[in-house]
């Protein structure tokens, strides 16, 4: 499970990467531009962090809500 959410969560990271305004900057490139372009990184970016997240966030509910209790 979470070697399958890895890849995904990398494969997904790339075009995130590849559009970030601050790597372009450092690389001296310009991503194309196409229709969206300005919401792929911020859209990719929370498919990303809820779904590659989404063990951790779930473990680290459970843990704040067992030591709520005891």
């Amino acid at each position: 499970m979470f070697r399958d959410r890895f890849w995904l969560s990398l494969a997904l990271t790339l075009p995130i990467v590849f559009y970030s305004p601050m790597v372009q900057e450092w690389f001296g490139y310009t991503a194309p531009v196409v229709v969206g372009s300005d919401w792929i990184a911020p859209v990719l970016g929370t498919m990303v962090f809820e779904y590659g997240g989404a063990p951790f966030l779930r473990g680290a509910f459970q843990e704040a809500r067992d030591a709520s209790r005891g």
